[in-house]
């Protein structure tokens, strides 16, 4: 579900309609779905991009963010349909960088989850939620484990 975008929409609008939206959802409550075309990954990822971007510290750490995910997951993931992306379209992402750059690697799996659920607590759907769940619990256990450099296989449920 779009908020709206800026200048219609301020910052402290969008985050006070995100704070009431995320309370309809723990209550249970059903929000409108989105119509028309789905959301694809580069969508959802400027999406949550509007939202991250002010939360982080300095430039470098900017730069790094976005620069993972451009650089590694948009190449293949940007026009694909957000909801349609499965367990096999990430791991093709991840895993050419598994052990050459297990730290990059780790880093783009927890951003790639931001990004899902943020656009799967837009969408507000069940299934969507639980595919979200299991499609991060089949990437983890089926990842090699890191034993290279003595660091184990990082779990996305914490």
């Amino acid at each position: 579900m779009a908020l709206g975008g800026y200048p219609v929409l301020s910052l402290a609008e969008a985050r006070d309609k995100a704070i009431e939206l995320r309370r309809a959802i723990r209550k249970g409550e059903t929000l409108p779905e989105r119509t028309g075309r789905p959301v694809t990954f580069k969508e959802a990822f400027e999406a949550y991009w509007e939202v991250k971007r002010p939360q982080l510290g300095n430039g470098q750490h900017i730069w790094q963010w976005q620069d993972t995910i451009r650089r590694f997951a948009c190449p293949s993931l940007a026009n694909k349909p957000i909801a349609e992306i499965t367990a096999e379209d990430i791991l093709t992402v991840v895993k050419p960088i598994w052990h050459e750059k297990p730290e990059t690697a780790t880093r783009l799996l927890q951003r790639l989850e931001s990004i899902f659920k943020n656009a799967t607590t837009a969408r507000n759907t069940r299934r969507t939620v639980d595919l979200l769940r299991s499609r991060t619990r089949l990437i983890s256990s089926r990842l090699p484990l890191k034993s290279a450099w003595g660091v184990p296989n990082h779990s996305l449920t914490n």
